[in-house]
């Protein structure tokens, strides 16, 4: 028990250098030096395909041999991407990587949160995963402004030294997640037929009735909309407008900050951004954040990306808990990694269709635009629904009626 506990602080640690994305200011202005537009948002589109398709075998591979010597493995198969990464020349160069790099996520991502959950649940205290969640939050937000600053500052020397620095932040991740200690208790093991089963339970919970239906869709729109422009729009929106990667570098790491506050101060305050409040603020979000986009200058372009990173970040820490309180505890984690599954597929049928229409008009500021008009036809109308509904149940719940209130939603 005293061993499992040192996970805990390692958590912390592991966290800061994985926040460590040195990288986020010059990564556009670096590849477009080698590759076109069109060909950078193939990259960006194939390591989301390939990590969703790597999803089950890295799933089986975490049960078979641990977690700790997945996650452990993953962030060295990063450090070769990365390092493969800071030497390319040309689109297979940066092919190599992309396989890479989404096979070393896919190895991170659904391990990692596992042995999070299993160490807390072989301590007793597994309903802190959420505190500790919130916690891990912070420590990234703040890390990756601090990463990006520092990117900023020495891409002014060379592009490829951030890119470095990321590899050497990935080789800290490794080491310490060597350190772990493999948790007793297992989760279910991850067979065929196992996922394809829990598939099936998690689509059939995100639409087993009217109003979690209309809650996953909105969540959907939310998370493909706001991660695009997080992993691709943002900063080449920035770039192609002028900005340099060390004004990129202050842009973000200034964005990050301010929304941390927002975030954790302003917009988790409950009784002043009520549940039918935040279905309001995502649509207006999106849709100030994005709809200018084809027409915004550099001196507003900041506001603008900040907008629509405030939305990205908000999803996680204020939306991702409305869906799980929707869903059953059987299936709360299956559902939540169906809606992730649909967010991923989604993001990468945008960031495929952009590259062809930046090249066409010039700038990704089109593509802000037209994701605007999406969450107008979309995340407004099932925000403006969600939120109606929201006020008729409180209503019905504050006069005693809850069994009607339930079923008006479940309709």
């Amino acid at each position: 028990m005293a061993n499992i506990g040192r996970n805990i602080k390692l958590f912390y640690i592991h966290e800061f250098f994985r926040s460590m994305i040195f990288h986020i200011p010059v990564w556009v202005s670096y590849e477009l030096q080698f590759i076109t537009f069109s060909q950078l948002t193939f990259i960006e589109a194939f390591i989301f395909a390939f990590q969703i398709i790597l999803e089950l075998p890295t799933g089986a591979f975490a049960d078979l041999v641990g977690r700790r010597s997945s996650i452990a493995l993953g962030h060295f198969l990063e450090v070769i991407a990365v390092i493969i990464y800071g030497f390319s020349t040309n689109f297979s160069h940066f092919l190599i990587y992309a396989a890479l790099g989404g096979a070393a996520e896919a190895l991170i991502s659904g391990a990692k949160e596992a042995l999070v959950y299993d160490s807390l649940k072989e301590m007793g205290k597994e309903k802190d995963f959420t505190k500790i969640n919130g916690k891990l939050g912070v420590i990234f937000q703040f890390g990756i402004a601090a990463a990006t600053l520092i990117g900023g500052v020495l891409a002014k020397i060379d592009l490829r030294i951030p890119i470095f620095l990321y590899a050497v932040a990935h080789l800290a991740s490794a080491i310490i997640s060597s350190l772990y200690v493999e948790p007793s208790i297992d989760s279910e093991k991850f067979t065929l037929s196992s996922y394809i089963n829990q598939t099936k339970q998690g689509v059939k919970e995100i639409l087993k009735n009217a109003h979690i239906k209309q809650v996953s869709l909105f969540y959907i729109f939310v998370g493909a909309i706001s991660w695009s422009c997080m992993m691709v729009f943002n900063t080449t929106v920035l770039v192609q407008i002028g900005y340099s990667e060390f004004e990129v570098g202050v842009a973000y790491a200034t964005i990050r900050i301010i929304n941390s506050v927002l975030l954790f101060k302003i917009l988790c305050n409950e009784s002043l951004f009520t549940r039918s409040r935040i279905y309001y603020f995502f649509p207006a979000l999106l849709m100030f954040s994005l709809l200018p986009g084809y027409w915004m200058s550099k001196s507003m372009a900041v506001i603008f990306v900040a907008g629509s990173m405030l939305a990205s970040s908000a999803r996680w820490a204020i939306l991702s808990k409305y869906t799980n309180d929707e869903f059953s505890s059987k299936n709360r984690a299956t559902a939540i990694s169906t809606l992730s599954m649909a967010i991923g597929m989604l993001c990468i049928l945008i960031i495929a269709a952009s590259g062809p229409l930046v090249e066409w008009a010039g700038s990704s500021g089109i593509v802000f635009t037209l994701l605007g008009i999406v969450a107008a036809i979309t995340v407004l109308p099932l925000g403006t629904v969600l939120a109606r509904q929201h006020v008729l149940y409180q209503h019905a719940k504050a006069k005693g009626n809850l069994a009607i209130a339930v079923d008006e939603l479940q309709v």
